[in-house]
């Protein structure tokens, strides 16, 4: 007997303070969506002020080089010039596949002015838009559109380079 009475005074002093507990209401549950929904939007909101912003981009420009060596691809054919050892003014050499009608244009020894085809390169960061280091890719991911002598003007160090510029 003693025991019914020692379990019936524990529910008796925990069943109102279980009950208690959930006595919220449905204004309170109410409540805590809205503040829900409210602080979503806020996250959302700070989330895009701090995203990069980005662009469509696109590879653009020309630059002067020194041919200093033509070379075939002796990958597919061991005879026919594609590539060309080229360096720009204090810079060191790089490789470039090109067409054989420009190719045969070029002569050893000798200083270009060389356009490129504009090259989508799709989103970028907008931040990292700007100089293209020609050194840096193996094989540069554009096409050689033109090549003629330089002006005067574009050799050395106001020589044109390759950018990153956002696709119109």
């Amino acid at each position: 007997m003693l025991k019914k009475i020692l379990v019936l005074a524990i529910i008796a002093v925990i069943a109102p303070c279980l009950v208690g507990g959930c006595d919220g209401g449905v204004e309170d549950y109410g409540g805590l969506l809205a503040e829900n929904q409210r602080l979503l939007i806020e996250n959302q909101n700070l989330s895009a002020a701090l995203m990069p912003a980005t662009a469509d981009a696109k590879l653009t420009g020309a630059f002067v080089a020194t041919v200093r060596h033509i070379i075939p691809d002796y990958i597919f054919d061991n005879v026919t010039p594609q590539i060309a050892i080229l360096t720009q003014y204090q810079s060191g050499p790089f490789m470039l596949f090109m067409d054989e009608t420009i190719i045969a244009k070029l002569e050893v020894g000798q200083i270009y002015y060389f356009e490129i085809e504009d090259t989508p390169v799709g989103e970028m960061l907008e931040s990292e838009m700007g100089y293209y280091n020609l050194g840096c890719d193996v094989n540069p991911p554009f096409n050689i559109k033109s090549v003629r002598a330089p002006e005067e003007d574009e050799i050395g160090v106001s020589s044109p380079n390759v950018t990153y510029q956002k696709n119109n």
